[in-house]
């Protein structure tokens, strides 16, 4: 055949092919090729009209031999690599692919082709180059724009996906595209300001766009904004109700954020949708746990165990669950313990355990647990606070203080950490004044790192003699001494002029929580409420005087008192030193407790209440005062009920000199805590060392009941006090019972709570200036049998007539200072 006429041949093919007829268009080119075998022209149309006929296997041998004919021919490298494509061979695609752009650098969509399967490849740097090059072909195309910024991010090309995008969005400047990938260039490159102003301008773009609102919701989350993370998250679930993670991921937004009863719901609705998944369960029931719904938390935990028994974290809640409920202990023991078996190097499940283990009074198998924690992670944050609280629960506040000053040290920015130290330092026989005012003031510093800014200004009526709306805030309102104390003010206050408000983030409730519920109106459980929530709820109360009954002891919430929720704010009985937050402008206290002169050691301004801070109304049972167990000839039993963490190096020394001054004599100890063996050995082991020995050292646990608590007080004669940490309610007791009470006066109010007491008494003649006078005074008492049976006989009448027993004028001195408080603050200017 002619050229001529092959040429008509391959001519009538197209024809054919254009007009949709590949059979036909077959059997031209077919003739063409048999006619001239190296016309690589026709063997690279027969190859595409097998291609067009799904003929793929003879379309390939057909367009391989195109190209061995002829390697320039560009259009037959392409479709060659298009078969290839059909037949899953992606490998020698991109070879025909690239092949086709090296001979025509121009082609219209091979290297866009070829950019696509590197993609798929994992090739993104060549995905990206080759994205370039087909740009240079079609330079405003934005889609084409967007991809290929997008393999460059993940190539690692922040810079030029970032001047890509810049491109585009001068050609495209609404392209919603464009702005999700500027979105995700930014969070490459850690540029916040810019990722949170390409998103938010995307979501206006696309109000209703899947990727869109979850990206928003997902960034605002990892970026710790929680309030805009929950307005983000909620958004997202609106807008999809059915997307089971996004409720469950709001539910944590809500979690991390104190919105305990947004996370319930979140959490809920996640079990609705996903009820086979039993994460849901777990985490509702920790919230439920949060917010102090046993039952309810305990049914959840039980039902995520049921659909997964082997998460150790579930069985650990439902141990924390089951510790909180009355006469559980032994479930909560059990449920710690296969927690355990599924995980036994969990530091969490080991630091729980060791807390259990220490509820029980088990503190020398808790502080095996803890040395274990510590063993496994020298850093564990939990152990070491955990572990330091433990050991001054042993009289052991030196050792102790190693341990809370190296969690201090290990994260020296988190105020919760430093919460620890502040209380024991009270205690600590080495720590200066000043030493311990810098360490408040260090943990107030990082308060208000960790808060927003605090409120200042308030809707309250100005009027000066109104009815003030006073609230109280506590995490002790159950069989506390803060309760006790609190009680006869709650009784004694006058309704016509102060309206009471409780805020309870007590963690439990007993017979005396539902007693002093009964003396006020109004009282709102903040248990697991956000500090933002519970400072809502004051200022919607518009509370006029906010009350704070527990300064750094646990479950307090200073949190809340930083934000400023009520105008004036008001530090009292819970504890014995300064808040060292601003935002507490008052503490109550006496001019005993506090001098003049210990003002520079508060932030708050000392209001010194003329007959004492103090009123103690003795719970019930009143039992008698018993008879002078020692008699006129017997031997003098000491005793000291104070907490064990009071007892320090210090305090032994003293007391073992006062033993040694009155032969004979024995001190009685009654703590939590003494029933555990290592502790007994600890305090043993400080009066061996001072030449006491054993016999003579009586250790007493817990009794079962008040009566049988104050029982014991008939076996002592003479109660001691410690320091440089006072006892209050122990001191109160022992006064109660007949026990004269020997006391250091020191130079700060916890080394002076005792000495205001006894001064209330008239028996200031019982407090020493130091301790050579503690001794003698101890002695002299122990060795005037009839002096000490006339005071065994009197002090209990005495208190009853004294004003440590009339509420009525502590509650009028207490209403005097408010209305004080709140005249000065009604005339300040610009309030």
């Amino acid at each position: 055949m002619q050229v001529d006429s092959c040429d008509a041949v391959i001519d009538s093919g197209l024809e054919r092919l254009h007009h949709g007829d590949p059979a036909a268009a077959e059997a031209l080119f077919r003739q063409a090729v048999e006619a001239q075998p190296t016309n690589s022209e026709a063997m690279g149309l027969l190859g595409v009209s097998l291609f067009k006929q799904d003929k793929k296997s003879e379309a390939r041998d057909a367009l391989k031999q195109a190209v061995e004919l002829d390697p320039t021919d560009a259009d037959a490298h392409y479709n060659l690599a298009e078969v290839f494509v059909s037949l899953d061979q992606p490998g020698e695609a991109q070879e025909s692919y690239s092949n086709c752009a090296r001979e025509d650098p121009s082609h219209p969509t091979a290297w866009r082709r070829l950019a696509d399967l590197r993609a798929r490849a994992k090739n993104h740097k060549g995905a990206s180059e080759a994205a370039e090059q087909a740009l240079l072909q079609t330079p405003d195309d934005v889609d084409l724009m967007f991809w290929a910024a997008q393999q460059m991010i993940v190539a690692g090309r922040i810079k030029d996906a970032s001047a890509l995008l810049r491109r585009a969005t001068l050609l495209a400047p609404d392209s919603l595209k464009v702005k999700v990938l500027q979105f995700n260039t930014s969070i490459t490159d850690n540029d916040v300001d810019g990722a949170v102003e390409c998103i938010e301008r995307a979501v206006k773009l696309g109000p209703t766009d899947r990727q869109v609102l979850l990206a928003r919701f997902l960034l605002y989350n990892r970026l710790n904004r929680l309030k805009e993370a929950a307005d983000a998250g909620g958004d997202f679930v609106k807008q999809f109700p059915e997307d089971a993670d996004g409720h469950y991921t709001l539910g944590c937004v809500f979690e991390r954020e104190g919105e305990r009863g947004g996370a319930a719901l979140a959490f809920a609705r996640y079990i609705e949708l996903q009820p086979e998944r039993a994460i849901g369960y777990a985490r509702l029931g920790q919230v439920l746990l949060h917010v102090g719904h046993l039952q309810d938390a305990e049914t959840q935990l039980r039902k995520a165990i049921e659909l997964d028994p082997k998460t150790a974290a579930t069985h650990m809640h439902l141990s924390i669950v089951l510790e909180r409920i009355p006469s559980r202990m032994s479930d909560a023991v059990e449920s710690v313990g296969i927690a355990l078996e599924l995980e036994p190097r969990s530091t969490a499940v080991l630091g729980w355990l060791a807390t259990l283990q220490t509820k029980q009074g088990k503190h020398t198998e808790a502080a095996q647990t803890y040395r274990k924690v510590l063993e496994i992670d020298p850093n564990d944050l939990g152990a070491l606070l955990g572990y330091g609280h433990l050991l001054a629960g042993q009289a052991r506040i030196e050792a102790a203080w190693e341990y809370l000053e190296k969690a201090a040290e290990i994260c020296p920015d988190k105020s919760h950490v430093r919460a620890t130290g502040l209380f024991f330092a009270n205690a600590h026989p080495d720590l200066g004044r000043d030493h311990i005012f810098a360490m408040h003031q260090k943990w107030a510093s990082l308060m208000h790192k960790e808060t927003p800014e605090a409120f200042t200004e308030w809707k309250n009526d100005r009027s000066p003699d109104r009815p003030l709306k006073i609230g109280y805030l506590s995490p002790d309102l159950r069989g506390h001494s803060v309760a006790y104390f609190l009680q006869p003010l709650l009784v004694a206050h006058d309704k016509s002029s102060f309206e009471i408000f409780i805020y309870d983030n007590t963690p439990g409730s007993d017979q005396l929580s539902v007693h002093l519920h009964t003396l006020v109106n109004h009282w709102y459980r903040i248990v697991g409420g956000s500090a933002e929530r519970v400072a809502d709820m004051v200022r919607e109360h518009e509370i006029d005087i906010l009350v704070d009954l527990a300064g750094h002891t646990a479950d307090n919430r200073l949190d809340v008192f930083a934000r400023h929720p009520a105008p004036i704010q008001v530090s009292y009985l819970g504890y014995p030193n300064t808040t060292a937050l601003p935002e507490i402008a008052y503490r109550f206290t006496d001019d005993i407790a506090d001098p003049i002169g210990a003002d520079t050691y508060y932030t708050e301004e000392l209001i010194r209440l003329p007959g004492g801070f103090l009123c103690f109304n003795p719970p019930q049972p009143f039992l008698e005062v018993a008879p002078l167990p020692a008699g006129e000839t017997g031997n003098i039993t000491f005793a000291s009920f104070n907490a064990v963490h009071k007892i320090n190096r210090k305090v032994i020394a003293l007391w073992s000199r006062v033993l040694d001054a009155v032969p004979g004599s024995s001190l009685l100890m009654k703590a939590g805590g003494l029933a555990d063996p290592e502790t007994r050995e600890s305090i043993m082991a400080g009066f061996k060392q001072n030449g006491i020995q054993e016999g003579r050292i009586i250790f007493v646990e817990r009794t079962p009941g008040y009566r049988a608590h104050l029982e014991v007080y008939h076996r002592c004669d003479i109660a001691l006090d410690t320091f440089p940490y006072n006892g209050t309610t122990t001191t109160f007791e022992s006064l109660w019972m007949g026990l004269p009470v020997i006391a250091l006066a020191g130079d700060r109010h916890s080394a002076r709570v005792s000495q205001s007491i006894l001064s209330r008494l008239e028996l200031a003649e019982l407090v020493a200036n130091d301790a050579d006078d503690y001794v003698r005074l101890a002695q002299q008492l122990a060795n005037d049998r009839k002096r000490l049976a006339t005071l065994r006989s009197s002090i209990r009448p005495t208190m009853l007539d004294s004003r440590l027993r009339n509420a009525t004028a502590l509650a009028k001195e207490v209403e005097n200072a408010y209305r004080e408080m709140w005249r000065k603050w009604c005339n300040r200017p610009g309030v």
